[in-house]
């Protein structure tokens, strides 16, 4: 294995420790030497990678909410179609990325976390091209307030990825997001 080969993949483990720490302990209660100690490296070995806990959570969240939102990335008008595909790879989401789901539950329930993250997401070109597609959509199905509904619509399908989130056993999950797409069709 080449060298750069090596330390990408030791800077990949140490953030998927990151992650993992910050999703079942929170933020404020993870350490480096934690992460240090899930990665298996040593606390001298992170700080070759990150100058400090603060720059690996702000790449964490960056790249959690880049994969949530993968799942918003919407390429040509929506549709019918459209809006129920939307709502097949956000269920498929929650089930393959349940760390990042976690982790995004983290930082909206701690005030300053989630204003990290919200910086970055509504600043997110694929979130913006999510928002300005749905509306076009909401505007079609003539909506009287489609910017309103758009809000209405997206705080919807995240309070119901939430729900999951906490409790995936029981939260019907699909009946949920079907209910949640019907109402906007």
């Amino acid at each position: 294995m080449k060298r750069n080969e090596i330390k990408q993949n030791t800077k990949n483990k140490i953030c998927k420790s990151a992650l993992k720490l910050f999703s079942e302990n929170g933020y404020f209660q993870t350490s480096i030497a934690d992460i240090a100690l899930k990665a298996n490296i040593s606390k001298g070995s992170f700080y070759h990678y990150y100058k400090s806990k603060e720059e690996i959570f702000d790449e964490i969240v960056k790249e959690t909410i880049d994969i949530i939102l993968l799942n918003f990335d919407i390429k040509k008008n929506l549709d019918n179609d459209g809006l129920n595909l939307l709502i097949q790879r956000i269920i498929k989401s929650l089930n393959n990325e349940t760390l990042q789901w976690n982790f995004l539950l983290l930082l909206l329930s701690q005030k300053t976390l989630g204003q990290v993250a919200s910086e970055y997401l509504i600043n997110n070109p694929i979130y913006i091209n999510y928002t300005k597609k749905l509306q076009e959509y909401l505007k079609i199905k003539k909506y009287i307030n489609p910017e309103i509904e758009t809000k209405l619509f997206t705080t919807s399908l995240l309070g119901v990825c939430i729900q999951y989130t906490i409790n995936p056993d029981s939260f019907p999950l699909k009946k949920m997001l079907t209910q949640c797409k019907d109402r906007f069709v």
